[in-house]
């Protein structure tokens, strides 16, 4: 992928200070004055079943991505965030359950 359009894309969690911001400088910097780096992800489904606000019993297929650190543990994540997604629409999701994880594979991003 192109630097700058890596860089216009993302959020920098945190700063050095650079006139203009650090995002900024990477957005417009040459691609030449990256080192040509790879970045891996993994992807997961998590086939998932919950009870809707209207008492209606639903299944679905949730994706993921999420870095090779969190291979090991995989469901905790799955289940921390599927917790976020309830709070983020508002709503409640009864007799919520994970079904099952797959792997899908491992997503690459090159930079440079």
């Amino acid at each position: 992928m192109h630097p700058n359009k890596f860089f216009r894309n993302v959020d920098m969690l945190t700063e050095t200070y650079a006139p203009g911001g650090v995002k900024n400088l990477l957005a417009s910097a040459h691609p030449m004055n990256f080192l040509y780096m790879p970045i891996n992800l993994s992807v997961y489904k998590a086939k998932i079943h919950f009870t809707a606000e209207n008492g209606s019993y639903k299944t679905a297929e949730k994706y993921a991505v999420l870095p090779p650190s969190c291979d090991k543990n995989v469901d905790e994540w799955i289940d921390m965030y599927m917790e976020d997604y309830q709070d983020e629409k508002g709503k409640k999701l009864r007799n919520f359950g994970v079904d099952g994880i797959e792997k899908l594979g491992t997503a690459v991003l090159t930079i440079g």
